[in-house]
């Protein structure tokens, strides 16, 4: 004899939002500018340090993403920096960066 299993419907997925497995577009945005750039990360992280105490704030890298052209509201730019803050402190200091951009893919 056949069951027939329940039908679970599933909301459509939205045009907007990528699926959890893609980066966001704005990440995919600032990888593509820094790499494209003349500058070497480390001077890209410099650059987004503006009072140079070695980490990079909210206040920061918000101000830095826009610089790059790359226009995010501020819901954006902390879910972004979310991304490379993968200790959870706050901040972003240069390894968390590095590593988003060079061992990331």
């Amino acid at each position: 004899m056949i069951r027939s299993l329940p039908c679970i419907l599933l909301p459509p997925l939205s045009p907007l939002r990528p699926p959890a497995t893609h980066p966001p577009l704005h990440h995919i945005q600032m990888r593509r500018k820094v790499m494209e750039s003349e500058k070497s990360i480390k001077e890209v992280f410099a650059d987004l340090d503006v009072n140079g105490d070695g980490v990079v704030s909210l206040e920061e890298f918000r101000d830095g993403v826009k610089a790059m052209g790359i226009n995010v509201t501020a819901i954006q730019a902390r879910m972004l920096m979310k991304a490379f803050d993968t200790d959870e402190n706050g901040t972003i200091d240069y390894d968390e960066f590095y590593e988003r951009f060079v061992l990331s893919k």
